[in-house]
């Protein structure tokens, strides 16, 4: 697989290039996007075979959960067994922002849920409707934290769309 640069500039083509990516997180593929603090790779979280590539291509423990970028609160909701008057209140409070909260899941476990402050991925969520799982864009161990698209694609190049 080859993997595509798509490089945002403010113009009205940017929202094309968005939908695209939303497209292909939709279709199962593997995408990687800036945030406020990292550049993200996002699959799909309802999908396991998304979800699997995802572990394959980051190289990282089987089972080890992954945080969730949501595209908006009421995502918390329907993912959690229930939000404490803490969770909600730092959810309100720090939403949107790089605060991950950690919440019982539906269905037994915990969760980690988070809703990005960076415009590129808010409008990525806000396309796919659906929550990424999303760790950082990189091999698990890699001493290097991705700050830029050149870093994700020397590192993740063929293996993410």
């Amino acid at each position: 697989m080859n993997t595509e640069v798509l490089k945002l500039d403010g113009s009205a083509d940017d929202l094309v290039k968005v939908r695209y990516a939303a497209r292909l997180l939709q279709a199962g593929a593997l995408v990687a996007f800036p945030t406020e603090t990292v550049y993200g790779l996002g699959a799909d979280a309802r999908s396991p075979e998304a979800l699997t590539r995802l572990t394959l291509v980051k190289g990282r423990e089987d089972g080890k959960p992954y945080a969730l970028l949501l595209p908006g609160p009421r995502h918390a909701e329907e993912l959690s067994a229930g939000l404490t008057r803490v969770a909600r209140k730092l959810m309100r409070l720090y939403w949107p922002g790089p605060l991950t909260v950690v919440v019982p899941r539906r269905g037994g476990g915990t969760v980690g849920l988070r809703i990005s402050e960076h415009p590129v991925t808010r409008s990525l969520l806000t396309q796919c409707g659906f929550p990424l799982a999303t760790p950082s864009a990189n091999r698990s161990g890699s001493p290097r934290e991705p700050v830029n698209a050149q870093m994700v694609h020397d590192e993740l190049q063929g293996d993410i769309s």
